[in-house]
């Protein structure tokens, strides 16, 4: 994740986090808010327990159904390791979709394992910039703008999901 460019107002949100081990690694870039969302609520417990332990004051966890989050508008990475169904899915894109629709700045969608594409470039708003593979999973990479104006490509985040450590605590 080093090669992102990531900004210190950059902030990401991942949606389906669980445990928090994805988020965990985020946290060596500069992003100025990482957050998740879990719908499970005992995982969600565990996460921020997780991050309670690490006080990691810029990491939080929300515990509630994605499609119901009020606030992809204070983002701009999303990260998704094929968190839920086709139906869902297309409820979030929808909601990300309406929050962003003002917003000037690059939208960056990494989704690892890509069961559906199809929802997320259904209307249009963004566009896969590249197709890769880190290890064992597909990754897909999508954004609001054009490959050739985007500051980043799918071969300078090898590192998301590449050796993700267990979590001492839970």
């Amino acid at each position: 994740m080093k090669k992102l460019k990531i900004r210190k107002d950059d902030a990401i949100v991942g949606i389906g986090c669980g445990k928090g081990s994805a988020m965990r690694v985020m946290r060596k870039q500069a992003f100025a808010r990482i957050s998740g969302i879990e719908n499970a609520e005992k995982i969600a417990n565990i996460a921020k327990s997780n991050f309670d332990k690490l006080k990691a004051d810029n990491c939080e966890v929300f515990n509630q159904d994605a499609a119901d989050f009020s606030d992809y508008g204070d983002y701009n990475f999303f990260y998704l390791f094929n968190p839920f169904s086709q139906g869902l899915m297309e409820k979030v894109i929808l909601k990300i979709e309406d929050a962003i629709k003002d917003k000037k700045q690059e939208v960056i969608i990494i989704y690892l394992n890509p069961k559906c594409d199809a929802a997320i470039l259904k209307s249009g708003k963004f566009t896969k910039i590249q197709e890769s593979r880190i290890e064992w999973s597909k990754v897909y990479l999508y954004s609001n703008f054009p490959a050739e104006k985007s500051r980043i490509s799918i071969d300078q985040i090898g590192s998301l999901q590449r050796g993700l450590p267990r979590w001492p605590f839970e």
